[in-house]
């Protein structure tokens, strides 16, 4: 297995954890692949794929993966640390999505 995870340099407050549910669910609703989640006060985006073969057309799949896999965090990370600091609402978050 191959695992791909990042965690968003922002924690929350424990009072906003409704907020973070509400926001990581809404979220994953609008990922191609991985999801969000929380641990620790914090969001991460994970995914985990197979890596069992070993040829070069896997490996061309491995890395077109983790292009989309990167830049789809990229499309909701700065929306998600606004959220979180208070400069984005949770309607102009779903607005933006």
């Amino acid at each position: 297995m191959l695992q791909y995870f990042t965690e968003i340099p922002i924690e929350f407050e424990i009072d906003k954890k409704e907020l973070i549910n509400e926001l990581v669910m809404f979220t994953n609703d609008r990922t191609p692949i991985g999801h969000f989640n929380v641990q620790n006060q914090k969001i991460h985006y994970r995914y985990v794929m197979p890596d069992l073969k070993n040829s070069r057309e896997h490996m061309e799949k491995v890395i077109s993966t983790f292009f989309m896999y990167i830049d789809t965090f990229d499309i909701f990370q700065e929306s998600i640390e606004s959220v979180i600091s208070g400069e984005m609402t949770m309607d102009e978050f779903k607005k933006k999505f």
